[in-house]
């Protein structure tokens, strides 16, 4: 192998040593992720062992390992500024790279090298936006894929948990087309019964609770009541805090007993600054419209003082 190697080393007047450089990737387990990482004027690229599950001590290997878990990198990339593919190469260690004035950072063009990058959250849902406002090859060739597979449906190289992110982020800057997506999976769920991927649900559920008003959040709460899956439940109730309209969120029991201990326990501030009677039967018919067990009733009985 190592003359294989060498041969290819001369082809390329010894520019690269690509022994050297091909050991780090033949005599180690695993790939690397290269996170970029914004300072002052400029990024800095990290690179370390990726490890689905940080966890799981079986993916450690035992064996001494004389590069450490560290690899030379050729790390191509794009800015929007310049969309010129540039190279820089990280060698057994870190490196940087100037900041572009504006816009986004692309790393790893068309996936070629055989590692993973990572962003900053700002830096993502510049990414998410670029790909859902242009996503032609001429530009910058940030996305090679035709208008259905966009963002949505990644290639197998792309693992499932930076198509959750990007959308998740997409929809957080609200990019009107992911809204969208987003908008359009929940209501084929509501209506049609169409399932959910499981890594899109809580982001769609969100956007769907979110864009919708009383019949969406009813839904949801529905499902939530019924299912017999607890992780699906959580999501389910966790997703409905993102309604627009806060007077749903008061038609949970759990919301009710907020309301009644912060009225018993605010009970004299309440009279004081409202002297109105009226009102205060109100209130208090309102909040005490689930009262069924012995705590409650003795809890409105007797008010705190605040």
């Amino acid at each position: 192998m190592s003359q294989l190697w060498d041969t290819f080393s001369q082809a390329m007047n010894n520019t690269f040593n690509i022994s050297r450089i091909m050991d780090t990737w033949t005599r180690q387990m695993g790939y690397p992720v290269v996170t970029v990482q914004e300072k002052d004027d400029h990024y800095i690229l990290h690179q370390e062992r990726f490890l689905l599950n940080t966890d799981n001590t079986s993916e450690v290997e035992e064996k001494p390992n004389p590069y450490g878990y560290k690899w030379y990198i050729p790390f191509t990339y794009l800015t929007e500024e310049d969309r010129e593919q540039r190279l820089v190469w990280l060698n057994l260690g870190s490196a940087t790279i100037p900041k572009p004035k504006r816009g986004w950072l692309l790393g790893n063009c068309e996936f070629k090298g055989f590692f993973r990058v990572m962003y900053e959250k700002e830096m993502w849902g510049k990414l998410a936006e670029q790909l859902l406002k242009n996503h032609t090859k001429n530009h910058a060739s940030i996305d090679n894929y035709n208008d259905h597979n966009l963002l949505f449906d990644f290639p197998s190289l792309m693992t499932r948990y930076p198509r959750r992110l990007i959308l998740s982020l997409a929809c957080e800057f609200e990019v009107e087309k992911a809204v969208s997506y987003a908008k359009s999976m929940f209501d084929n769920w509501m209506k049609l019964g169409h399932p959910l991927p499981a890594d899109l649900a809580m982001t769609i559920y969100s956007v769907g609770i979110k864009e919708g008003g009383a019949k969406e959040w009813d839904f949801v709460w529905n499902k939530a009541k019924t299912t017999v899956v607890a992780s699906e439940r959580d999501i389910l109730l966790e997703s409905l805090v993102h309604t627009q309209k806060s007077w749903l969120l008061y038609r949970t029991p759990l919301s009710k007993m907020v309301a009644l201990e912060y009225v018993t326990t605010h009970w004299t501030e309440l009279v004081t600054k409202f002297e109105d009677e009226v009102l205060m039967q109100d209130i208090v018919r309102e909040v005490t419209s689930f009262v069924n067990i012995e705590y409650h009733y003795k809890q409105v009985g007797k008010p705190k003082t605040s």
